[in-house]
This record gives structure tokens, C-alpha cells and sequence, in this order.
């Protein structure tokens, strides 16, 4: 029985009317009643209506900050979808939600966005010994990295112009937009170079 909000105020003058959630009853239509549908009853005698007010609703709360895993266990009946983004946060940590904290929505009507963190986009240091300085300037392109000259000496058996050392150390792994990478290169034509 399908009832709209204002017969269901018109009928609490009369009757005792309870709202209920119902995950299957629609709003605003009847659930039940006491005495039961199908008794008999005296004329002008009270009848408790049990009237639906949909699905329960569910106030989400802020979840940037918190571990996807544990998020998840909390809001078992929402359908999550996840995609990952490298980000100065640790692995695992959500950094961005959609719908936003504070908006009222019903849990299996719902889906909620999470951004997640993969953690740093930490990549490999190549080793730039002896590398000229076309040869870093295309590893820049490549690599994302920076990379400025940061002192200059003589050597014996390296080319000038060529890399002598470098810092990060070969094979470390960094984040191209967080650490800076410098090398010292052969007095005459030497470049520093920073990973950034």
C-alpha cells in the first residue's frame, strides 16, 4: 500500500503510525499493522501502521588518511572501487574519496571512489660513470630525474666533461620528485646534475 508523506500525517491524527527502515518495504508504504491485515476489528478502533522510510541511510565519515584494508572491513556493504596513485604516503594509505566525508548516501545504492597510495615513485639510479653530458641530459628525458653538476676535479682516467661520482649511488632507489641526484665530472667541461 503505497501512501505519500502527506496522508501518512493526515493518518497519525487518527492512528498511531511508526516509521520504520525497511531494506525491502519502498517509503512511504506500509509494512504492517496491529491488528493484522485481515482481522476483524471495531469500528473507530485504533490501528498501528508500521510505514517505511526506505533504506537506511549512512553519514560517511572521513576516510583520506586511513588504510584502505581497514576502511574496507568497516563498509562491507558498499561496493568500493580503488585505483592507486603514487604519493608521498605509505602504501596502502587512501588519499582521496569521492563521495565526500559528510554526504548522506545508502550504503548498497552507493559507490564509493578511494584513491590509494602506492607510495613514492621510488626508481633506480642508473650508474653514470664516464656518461658524457649528452649521454645525461637524455637520461634526464628518461628517467625523470634532474640532475646537476656538483663539483669539479681532475682525473687521470676519465675523459673531460665525463662523470667521475655520483650521488645517490648506482642501483639506490629514489624518488625523482623528492631527491635531488649530483655528480662531479671531469674538471675542463664538468656539469653537476641533481635528481629531482
Amino acid at each position: 500500500f503505497d501512501m505519500n508523506q502527506e496522508r501518512v500525517n493526515t493518518l497519525n491524527g487518527g492512528h498511531d503510525v511508526t516509521l520504520e527502515v525497511s531494506d525491502e518495504v519502498e517509503e512511504n508504504k506500509i509494512i504492517r499493522t496491529t491488528p493484522e491485515a485481515g482481522k476483524f476489528r471495531e469500528k473507530n478502533s485504533e490501528i498501528h501502521l508500521f510505514i517505511s522510510s526506505g533504506k537506511e541511510s549512512f553519514v560517511l565519515e572521513n576516510y583520506i588518511g586511513k588504510n584502505i584494508d581497514q576502511v574496507t572491513t568497516l563498509l562491507p556493504n558498499f561496493n568500493i572501487e580503488i585505483s592507486e596513485d603514487f604519493d608521498d604516503q605509505p602504501k596502502g594509505t587512501i588519499i582521496k574519496q569521492t563521495p565526500a566525508a559528510g554526504e548522506e548516501v545508502i550504503p548498497d545504492e552507493t559507490d564509493l571512489l578511494f584513491s590509494v597510495s602506492k607510495g613514492p615513485d621510488l626508481r633506480t639510479v642508473s650508474d653514470l660513470t664516464d656518461w658524457n653530458e649528452k649521454a645525461l641530459s637524455d637520461y634526464e628525458k628518461s628517467s625523470g630525474f634532474k640532475i646537476k653538476v656538483a663539483n669539479r676535479k681532475n682525473s687521470d682516467s676519465i675523459p673531460k666533461g665525463n662523470v667521475m661520482e655520483q650521488s645517490p649511488k648506482p642501483n639506490a632507489k629514489v624518488d625523482p620528485k623528492f631527491d635531488s641526484g649530483y655528480v662531479t665530472v671531469q674538471k675542463d667541461t664538468q656539469v653537476l646534475y641533481e635528481y629531482t
